[in-house]
């Protein structure tokens, strides 16, 4: 029905040639204002076209016809929502208020509706000539699809509308290309009409696969990196890194995305440039080190720990990892003392060189009987070894014998003497049992040397002798006479005994 807007009511009707309109065509005359309803019915023709003649078909194939058919006036109508297209046409300004979708679908139209995602029509589309089209279609079997039709189409995710290049009669085809709708597509899209109703298929549209060359960058070194055979895509393939920057090891990856090819260098590993350095330390002794050529990531070098330190031996290890150069000082050793090494020895005023019989390692003690360097000596002398070499020795271990020259002074029963040891006497031995009558005559018993470190002591267990009885007296004097006194009774030492003067 046309209304006008200044005097819309049911009872107000027109008459005139554009009055009437069947539920498919309508035709507005030039009034400056009208309001527009339409009413659109499933068409008996797509179903009869579907069904082999029946126009009155309710089969799944001519409901599918129907809902196709349905699909696109809708679409082209909620185009004219947004797009100017139909005001310009018109010779105004047109305002969709309302587009109302059928009341009742069936269940194949419903899997067939087109979405809002589905409906964004390019601004390229002219939906008036669109619109205009679609009402001048022949609705018989045999109707072709004009050159202004199109189908909503997805590809890759991609949406878009494929155009007619020319009309098609019903059962015939023809193609659109993929790339027009996903420019990462190649192929063709191929474009059915049957009964004047247009459909597509995209399963002949394919992901662009990659061939040709492209610029790598790693690190400051850019490279022309050509792919030996077309890379289909969603693959990758690999190449060495140090093809492009020697001093780089791994691999990078080409991927190919859609006919676009792309480059991933992150698995590159920096290597360390011939003017990178480290500042090597070996027990505090530090020595700055550059590396005498590029080296790759995971590369190492070896430099002689002697070279920063001399009392070490061995060898660091310098690794190179992602341009950061770092040392292993684990394998520097102390120097040992080696065989064959010489040590000058001073003993109790002896010096003497020794000569190393068995390696010593640094911080380690090795011992040298005290008796080589000076025979008067018993014991140990410990050498130490440091860095290789023996600064100093310990010879407190080393005790002095007591030799038969050395005397100790001893005094007895109011007299002194002097005694040696019989034999030479080590440190800590005992001279046992000799007889007190060497240190005093008028004493008995036994007394022993003891030596300690040289030095003499001496430990005794001697008695006065006493007087036996019938020993040879003394000579007593009184007055002018001389006489031998004797005893007839022993006496110990200290005691008297009286003797009358007249025995005298």
């Amino acid at each position: 029905r046309l209304h006008d807007d200044d005097e819309y009511d049911d009872a107000d009707t027109c008459s005139g040639p554009f009055c009437s309109a069947s539920s498919r065509r309508l035709a507005t005359s030039a009034a400056s204002a009208v309001a527009l309803e339409v009413s659109i019915s499933p068409s008996e023709a797509s179903a009869a076209a579907a069904s082999g003649g029946n126009a009155a078909s309710t089969g799944l194939a001519a409901l599918n016809a129907q809902a196709s058919e349905l699909g696109q006036i809708s679409a082209s109508i909620f185009a004219m929502k947004t797009s100017p297209a139909l005001a310009a046409a018109a010779g105004g300004a047109v305002v969709v208020k309302e587009v109302q979708a059928p009341a009742e679908q069936d269940s194949s139209s419903a899997e067939e509706a087109v979405g809002a995602a589905d409906v964004e029509v390019p601004a390229q589309v002219d939906v008036a000539a669109l619109a205009v089209a679609v009402s001048a279609v022949n609705t018989s079997s045999a109707a072709p699809c004009p050159v202004v039709f199109g189908v909503f189409v997805t590809i890759g995710g991609k949406a878009s509308v494929a155009f007619l290049s020319a009309e098609i009669a019903s059962a015939a085809w023809a193609t659109s290309l993929c790339s027009a709708t996903n420019s990462g597509y190649q192929g063709n899209i191929s474009l059915s009409c049957s009964a004047g109703t247009l459909a597509a298929d995209v399963s002949g549209c394919a992901q662009k696969s990659c061939s040709g060359s492209i610029a790598v960058t790693i690190g400051v070194t850019t490279a022309t990196v050509a792919l030996s055979s077309t890379l289909t895509s969603g693959l990758t393939t690999t190449k060495a890194c140090s093809a492009v920057a020697a001093a780089y090891s791994g691999d990078y990856t080409l991927m190919c995305s859609l006919g676009t090819l792309r480059a991933s260098t992150s698995t590159c590993k920096p290597g360390c440039l011939a003017s990178s350095s480290i500042n090597l330390t070996v027990a505090g002794n530090k020595q700055m080190w550059n590396p005498a050529a590029d080296m790759a990531t995971g590369g190492t070098q070896q430099v002689a720990c002697s070279t920063i330190n001399a009392g070490y031996t061995g060898n660091i290890v310098i690794s190179c990892v992602f341009s950061v150069l770092s040392q292993n000082p684990s394998g520097c050793v102390a120097k040992p003392c080696p065989v064959g090494l010489s040590v000058s020895l001073t003993l109790g005023g002896t010096t003497t060189s020794q000569v190393l019989t068995s390696e010593i390692k640094s911080g380690l003690t090795a011992t040298v009987g005290c008796g080589v360097v000076n025979s008067v000596y018993t014991g140990l002398i410990v050498l130490t070894c440091f860095f290789g070499a023996v600064p100093n020795y310990d010879t407190s271990g080393c005790l002095k014998k007591c030799l038969t020259t050395d005397g100790i002074t001893v005094p007895m029963g109011g007299s002194i003497a002097t005694i040696h040891p019989l034999a030479n006497l080590q440190s800590g031995s005992v001279g046992y049992g000799r007889s007190c009558s060497e240190l005093n005559a008028g004493f008995g018993g036994t007394f022993s040397l003891f030596c300690k470190s040289g030095v003499l002591s001496i430990s005794t267990s001697c008695k006065e002798l006493g007087c036996d009885s019938g020993t040879s007296g003394v000579a007593v004097s009184v007055g002018s006479d001389t006489a031998s006194v004797g005893t007839d009774v022993a006496l110990k030492s200290g005691e008297t005994v009286q003797k009358l003067c007249g025995d005298v």
